[in-house]
């Protein structure tokens, strides 16, 4: 059964809470290790660890090195 417009804007915020917290919480812990870049969350999730200041980044796999360079990691 198909979600209906209104349930869906209510998961999409949500998510993006979700995403945001998580972002916050890494942005804390910044300072003594670096980010992962993980492909399943995608690269708006290291574009918003950027913009909250995070500059490092580590990756397990090639496709998440390259995700995170498209996204615009210095590191």
């Amino acid at each position: 059964m198909p979600l209906n417009r209104h349930k869906k804007d209510e998961a999409l915020s949500i998510v993006s809470a979700r995403v945001q917290e998580a972002a916050e919480v890494m942005k804390a812990m910044a300072s003594e290790t670096w980010a992962e870049a993980q492909t399943v969350p995608g690269s708006a999730f290291i574009q918003r660890q950027l913009e909250l200041g995070i500059q490092k980044f580590k990756a397990a796999t090639i496709a998440e090195a390259e995700m995170a360079l498209l996204a615009g990691a210095p590191d």
